[in-house]
């Protein structure tokens, strides 16, 4: 998958941003008008098929595959996102961050 698209699928599935027409086509299962509207130099049918793995391997099931399920997905609150994406190990918990955070050594 494309580094760029990394931040626009976190962008997405944690903070609930609409990705544009190119994106919400392929969160849409809708293969149609995602191959018709590819809009960047990355948007290669390799890397629509590697997103399209990595939705149906790792992403919450109902962050994506229909139009209702975008707009649900899009409504949740940033917490009941991340906490979803925390049940599945998509994110770090709150916790977690805190004790990595802990962990780097402190530079003088």
């Amino acid at each position: 998958m494309p580094e760029d698209w990394e931040d626009e699928l976190y962008n997405y599935i944690v903070l609930g941003f609409n990705g544009g027409s190119f994106f919400m086509s392929l969160y849409a299962n809708d293969n149609i008008l995602t191959v018709s509207r590819k809009s960047h130099e990355l948007s290669s049918m390799r890397s629509i098929r590697s997103i399209m793995g990595w939705l149906s391997n790792k992403a919450p099931a109902a962050c994506w595959g229909s139009q209702d399920k975008i707009i649900a997905w899009m409504r949740l609150t940033t917490d009941q996102r991340r906490e979803i994406c925390e049940e599945l190990n998509l994110l770090p918990t709150e916790k977690e961050e805190v004790w990595d955070i802990l962990k780097e050594p402190i530079e003088s």
